[in-house]
C-alpha cells in the first residue's frame, strides 16, 4: 500500500506533500529511492514519522512534545541546529 501510494504521488506530482508515516513498513534502500524521487520531481515535503533516516531529506524537525510544547530545530549536512522553542 505505501508503494502504490508513492506511485500514485508520481503520478499526479503536487508541489508540497504530507506523507504520514509513510515508509514505515519499507527498507530504508526503499526510502531513500523514493524520497529522492520526490526531490527530483520538485515536490516539497512534510513528513511524519519516527526513523531518523528520514533526516536527511528535510532541512526542519518541528518536535511536538504534548501540552503545547513544541522545538523547532534546522538540519544542516547532518548536524540539528536549535532553532526556536515554544511554550
Amino acid at each position: 500500500m505505501q508503494r502504490l501510494s508513492f506511485a500514485r504521488l508520481f503520478y499526479l506530482q503536487p508541489r508540497y506533500a504530507v506523507l504520514d508515516e509513510a515508509t514505515s513498513a519499507l527498507t530504508e534502500e526503499v526510502e531513500n529511492e523514493l524520497y529522492r524521487t520526490c526531490a527530483q520531481l520538485g515536490m516539497t515535503l512534510v513528513s511524519v514519522g519516527h526513523r531518523t533516516s528520514l533526516e536527511k531529506f528535510h532541512t526542519w524537525i518541528l518536535k511536538l512534545s504534548g501540552r503545547g510544547r513544541w522545538e523547532l530545530t534546522r538540519i544542516e549536512r547532518g548536524r540539528r541546529l536549535p532553532a526556536s522553542e515554544g511554550c
